[in-house]
């Protein structure tokens, strides 16, 4: 990857202690809209929870976290001079539906994450990267176009989006790089294809995209590893066949499907009076040649660590490559499984909880109103419209006291907003610090 151009956009929208003095003092003042760097060509914040931003022609950048978390944002229109948009620029905006960016070449970290609403968007030819997990969790878009001069699809851009069909046809001369976990867990992706400047060049691009059955490429060649579509032998699946039909009392059919890591998921399909009744899912390991219960409602990709999510009698839990639970399957609903945990809900009504991967639950449900996943060994909690951290026993380290707070750095150290004043830095113990 072109590290120091990333690194230029990067510092293009991060704040200055400037920035952050301009944004503190129309805080005070009771200004609401957007607010502009000094030299006009940088959008700082947006204050208030506006419907409707139309950023004003010449600035350049919108800067991070601008508009997080705007959760009354519909729709933005900016101009063709804004050329990057920075880390969360637009992140859990979750009624955004519509933005429109004539000129934008960089699309930062999680730029768009978590719009849960977002539909339409062009994605303009001057696009040349698209960074990590920006269009993360953007469950509206089905269809995205991608321009011919693209140069980067980052790890996770798409991941859980609802993209139904990709195309990607990059221009004579031009390359696409499209890495880890691309459109991992697009659970309604039907048809992919690749033309032959695209290179897959980390595994799993396409992990957990239940609905996709094939990928398309002008030259399979130019491509790295997938990682989802190997192929069992012809002897392998008679004797899979063989041993199903021996096992279950069923008429149906059989089909396996690379889930990754050498397993298959296979499905039997029961039927009585010419209807389906039935269909369980079980996994094949390759390698230990163990063939699973097929007792599960549905099974996705096998992930970092070795597990995957199943559904059995529609709760969900997560099972190993021997077909064991190992979280089990009690949860209404659960998130993906990030840095080893996962969100989890036992009813419908529950408050979010945290569960590792190995079993363990960190944080129940209904203990806190919300709770952010774990970075650097903190997560977020939030309790009484406050937050605070949780270490990964557990354990309240930090009490909720804060009106928002960021994620810890490596090095132990976190921004938080008090009640009162701007932003500051605090270490592990909430000790105040000097940044």
């Amino acid at each position: 990857m072109d590290t120091t151009k990333k690194i230029i956009n990067m510092m293009n929208t991060r704040l200055t202690k400037e920035d952050r003095a301009i944004i503190k003092e129309a805080r005070g003042n009771k200004c609401s809209g957007p607010i502009y760097s000094e030299d006009g060509l940088r959008l700082l914040t947006v204050l208030g929870n506006p419907e409707y931003l139309e950023v004003k022609d010449g600035v350049k950048a919108i800067c991070d976290d601008a508009c997080q978390g705007l959760d009354n944002l519909h729709e933005v229109v900016l101009p063709a001079s804004v050329t990057d948009l920075g880390t969360r620029a637009f992140a859990s905006c979750i009624k955004l539906f519509k933005i429109t960016m004539p000129g934008v070449d960089f699309i930062g970290i999680e730029s768009f994450a978590h719009c849960e609403s977002l539909k339409e968007i062009i994605l303009p030819e001057t696009l040349g990267k698209i960074w990590e997990g920006a269009f993360a969790g953007c469950k509206a878009l089905e269809e995205i176009n991608i321009p011919s001069h693209l140069k980067i699809i980052d790890k996770s851009a798409f991941r859980n989006s609802g993209l139904k069909s990709l195309n990607i046809e990059i221009s004579d001369g031009g390359k696409c790089l499209v890495y880890d976990k691309a459109f991992a867990s697009c659970k309604h992706l039907e048809s992919v294809y690749l033309n032959k400047n695209v290179k897959i060049v980390e595994r799993m691009a396409f992990a957990g995209c239940t609905s996709l059955m094939a990928i398309g490429f002008e030259n399979p060649l130019l491509t790295g590893p997938i990682g989802e579509f190997n192929a069992l032998t012809k002897d392998e699946k008679e004797l899979i066949a063989a041993e199903l039909q021996a096992k279950y009392d069923f008429v149906g059919d059989f089909y396996p499907k690379c889930i990754g890591y050498g397993i298959f998921l296979y499905r039997i399909t029961r039927y009585a009076k010419g209807e389906i009744c039935d269909i369980k899912y079980g996994i094949y390991n390759s390698e230990t040649k163990l063939l699973g219960p097929c007792v599960y409602n549905f099974l996705w990709s096998f992930e970092e660590g070795g597990i995957a999510r199943a559904k059995r009698n529609f709760k969900y839990g997560w099972i190993n490559m021997n077909s064991e639970e190992i979280i089990p399957c009690k949860y209404c609903d659960v998130s993906d499984m990030e840095n080893g945990y996962a969100h989890v809900k036992e009813n419908k009504d529950d408050t979010w909880g945290l569960v590792r991967m190995t079993g363990k639950v960190v944080v129940p449900c209904n203990k806190y109103e919300d709770v952010r996943m774990f970075k650097n060994g903190y997560a977020g909690v939030r309790l009484n419209n406050l937050w605070g951290f949780v270490n990964e026993e557990g354990e309240e380290v930090i009490p909720c006291q804060y009106v928002d707070v960021k994620k810890f750095t490596v090095k132990g150290f976190v921004k938080v907003l008090p009640l009162r004043g701007d932003w500051i830095t605090i270490d592990k113990t909430g000790k105040q610090v000097t940044k």
